[in-house]
């Protein structure tokens, strides 16, 4: 895959994950650094914004596109930093 597609492949994933937790209003942003990505969230809390940063590996990030499995275990992992619950 091509940088472009890549990135472009990975913001999708989150945000299948990122549905998967219900969070109602939040942005993000992904970033290649070496094998992994980082993402980081914004979302309101207690009157603000608070902003998570997140690291997945390259490869589990860009499966999570096509797999629900993957998307469950990304959302189990990051659901604490988010103050979230894993929606089933």
């Amino acid at each position: 895959m091509s940088p472009r597609r890549d990135h472009a492949a990975a913001e999708d994933a989150v945000r299948h994950v990122l549905d998967r937790l219900g969070l109602p209003t939040y942005l993000f942003a992904v970033r290649l650094e070496g094998d992994r990505w980082t993402v980081v969230i914004e979302l309101p809390r207690d009157g603000a914004w608070r902003e998570v940063r997140l690291r997945a590996p390259r490869v589990e990030l860009l499966a999570a596109l096509g797999d629900p499995s993957v998307q469950r275990r990304l959302a189990a992992r990051w659901a604490p930093a988010l103050g979230a619950s894993v929606a089933a």
